[in-house]
């Protein structure tokens, strides 16, 4: 992709992981995008440092963890087959209803 005269393409530079006058959930989620886990964080929570103890208590528990990068909020990790996405999202997961 070309970019016209005078525009450069930047890799992004915010820390998505800077906390936040309001509320955010750690969210767990199958390979599907359902949700496995939900945790309620409240506002001013360190993001980063919530994100970095979930990522070593996931290697602690069996789990194949990628990093925490520094401009985006989730990482993925593996056990065996299963294969998760841990993030922090800014809205209230929805839990999806298994139909009987």
């Amino acid at each position: 992709m070309r970019h016209a005269a005078g525009m450069r393409s930047r890799k992004g530079t915010r820390d998505s992981l800077t906390a936040v006058a309001a509320c955010r959930w750690l969210v767990v989620r199958d390979r599907y995008s359902g949700v496995l886990e939900s945790l309620k964080l409240r506002p001013c929570t360190d993001l980063r440092a919530v994100m970095l103890d979930e990522r070593e208590r996931r290697v602690r528990d069996g789990w194949t963890a990628g990093e925490v990068p520094r401009n985006c909020g989730f990482f993925f990790c593996e056990r065996g087959a299963e294969r998760v996405c841990v993030a922090i999202e800014c809205f209230e997961p929805v839990r999806r209803r298994v139909a009987d």
